[in-house]
């Protein structure tokens, strides 16, 4: 009878146990759930004792009753891995954003090097050391080299150049072509590349050169809207003066005039004058039989623009650069 008593003695005290077990878990949730609904007075980083006391002074403020046993240290842990997990993400977000800054300062730096290297360069070269052509920005000299760089032009925009240049008929044009060299240089307010320069032949001999000019730098297809104009000795007068104007064919084969129309009437001679194909993607142009005496100096002057007229002068150029050479090469000892 004893053994069958304390039988019945354990039974009742098990279901006790698993009675408060149960309403243990319970009052588990309920503190739980009632956490999360105070979490947000919690700082972003917590320590697990700071969480105790926490956690204190809500069972004393009785906002968490009953005998629950809130796994303090879990839910403190829990909290710091969230705190950490935010603070990578804020790292992450400021390591992205200082990146984007660099590769934007990289590319801006790259862009800035592009313009200082010029839109224009020009220098000599020879088949045979005895032979020598030297460069020079005036006419005195007064400091030849073998090669010149063009001061870089910041910003150019489509224009028209008969708009710019008044030339009504071909008897003024010479004129023109005088003053275009006499200036130079661009300005910051013009809006096409001017550049003027002398070339000496420091040879014991005459010799023949030939000169070459070349795109270096292209994006945007921008040659198919760019009109190039070089002067040749225009301060010689109409027997000595040479020019030549160079503008990449149309897609049915047809050559552009210097500009195709005008866009606020009137006549001028560019609207009539014809342009000379580029010889390729690369080569604009190459003229051989340039005779130069012992001692003479030849003066070039390089125009390069936009022309607004032309109907591949669109919104798909913009941002578009061109950049172009020109080479000078002695061939051989004139005759």
């Amino acid at each position: 009878m004893a053994k069958k008593k304390d039988s019945k003695l354990n039974i009742s005290e098990q279901e006790l146990s698993e009675g408060n077990l149960a309403l243990n878990d319970k009052l588990e949730e309920a503190a739980k759930a009632k956490l999360s609904e105070v979490q947000e007075r919690l700082p972003d980083e917590i320590s697990v004792k700071d969480y105790e006391k926490f956690i204190q002074s809500l069972i004393d403020k009785k906002e968490i009753t009953g005998t629950s046993t809130v796994s303090v240290t879990h839910t403190a842990q829990k909290n710091a891995e969230l705190s950490i997990n935010r603070r990578m993400k804020a790292k992450v977000v400021a390591t992205t954003a200082v990146f984007l800054i660099m590769l934007m300062f990289i590319a801006y730096l790259l862009a800035l090097l592009l313009l200082s290297m010029g839109n224009f360069s020009v220098e000599v070269d020879t088949m045979n050391p005895e032979w020598a052509l030297s460069l020079s920005k005036d006419s005195n000299f007064s400091d030849p080299s073998n090669s010149l760089q063009a001061e870089p032009l910041r910003e150019m925009r489509d224009m028209a150049f008969n708009e710019v240049l008044q030339v009504p008929d071909q008897s003024a044009l010479l004129d023109t072509l005088k003053d275009l060299q006499n200036k130079s240089t661009q300005t910051e307010e013009d809006e096409f590349m001017l550049n003027t320069f002398y070339v000496r032949n420091d040879s014991p001999v005459d010799v023949n050169y030939c000169w070459e000019l070349l795109v270096t730098e292209e994006t945007k297809d921008l040659g198919k809207a760019v009109r190039i104009l070089v002067i040749k000795n225009a301060y010689l007068g109409e027997e000595g003066c040479e020019y030549w104007f160079f503008a990449k064919a149309n897609p049915d084969g047809t050559q552009p005039f210097v500009v195709e129309e005008s866009r606020v009437g009137g006549n001028s001679y560019f609207l009539s004058a014809e342009t000379i194909n580029f010889q390729s993607d690369a080569i604009v142009a190459s003229i051989t039989e340039n005779i130069m005496q012992d001692g003479a100096v030849d003066v070039y002057t390089v125009i390069l623009w936009i022309e607004g007229s032309d109907v591949d002068c669109d919104q798909s150029r913009l941002g578009g650069t061109l950049a172009v050479a020109m080479k000078l090469t002695i061939l051989n000892q004139a005759d």
